[in-house]
């Protein structure tokens, strides 16, 4: 990736944060679905988690089947979990969401269990 298309996709994600804090969810889609397929990983699973979080915080579906856009966010959050980036921790607990209340995927607590359990052990550690 050149740096121009990476410098165009770092100024869409810091409009899409903007936008999302300022719950304009719409333009935030707008600027964040753009990064969400960039090379750069760190601005791809930040944008990837701030996606999911519309779906599913906001239930911005935009005229597509609601099911649709919640299989989504668990596959976003899925994905940025499974990166090891400064954002899986995020996802993780997004994910525990997921599978507790059924979001996305089958309802499974014994998989919500194993996360949470995951995420305790490594609170433990430090």
């Amino acid at each position: 990736m050149s740096n121009k298309n990476a410098d165009e996709h770092y100024k869409l994600l810091k409009l899409g944060r903007e936008k999302y804090t300022a719950e304009d969810y719409k333009g935030a889609v707008c600027c964040l679905t753009s990064c969400s397929i960039s090379k750069n990983n760190q601005i791809k699973n930040e944008a990837k988690l701030l996606l999911a979080m519309i779906y599913i915080k906001e239930n911005l579906f935009f005229g597509k089947d609601i099911k649709d856009k919640t299989i989504q966010a668990f596959q976003y959050f899925n994905e940025v979990f499974q990166s090891n980036s400064e954002f899986s921790k995020k996802a993780r607990d997004m994910l525990i969401i997921c599978y507790q209340d059924g979001i996305g995927v089958e309802r499974d607590d014994s998989k919500a269990a194993e996360l949470y359990k995951e995420k305790h052990k490594k609170i433990k550690k430090i």
